[in-house]
């Protein structure tokens, strides 16, 4: 009984290690390749289920997540304030205070093109999202790092 109980939680490790991988399936990394076949310094990271990359596209980093289906879901890269339309920065700028803006994204999911927002309060750390046309879509709390 006492060998159960040693060999059991082993058992139970080994499984939980070799279920866990550091590297996409093949159809995902394949559909990575069709859609960035230029991409440089590429990077994987598995997050809850779904496969984050992080590569490197003509001098600019991006960061895009794929479903365990292989399916792309999302694209993000950063911008500065001036690549920001107009009508999204106004209203953004009608709700929150650009000194708390650490990073401004580009987001592409399906059709649709997101403006992202990373602030950082005394006491929040969020992101917002704007669509194109400068219609609030969200505010997501992130996590401290």
């Amino acid at each position: 009984m006492k060998i159960t109980f040693r060999i059991l939680p082993a058992v139970v490790i080994l499984f939980m290690v070799a279920s866990c991988t550091s590297k996409p399936s093949d159809k995902i990394q394949q559909s990575f390749n069709t859609k960035y076949e230029a991409a440089k310094d590429l990077h994987w990271k598995n997050v809850d289920g779904n496969w984050d990359a992080t590569f490197e596209l003509e001098g600019v980093d991006y960061t895009a997540l794929f479903n365990a289906n292989g399916s792309w879901m999302r694209t993000r890269h950063n911008i500065d304030f001036d690549g920001v339309p107009q009508e999204v920065w106004d209203a953004f700028s009608d709700k929150f205070e650009q000194k708390y803006v650490k990073a401004v994204g580009e987001v592409e999911m399906k059709d649709e093109t997101f403006y992202a927002f990373d602030l950082k309060t005394q006491d929040e750390d969020y992101t917002v999202l704007y669509d194109k046309t400068g219609n609030f879509q969200s505010k997501e709390k992130r996590e401290q790092m």
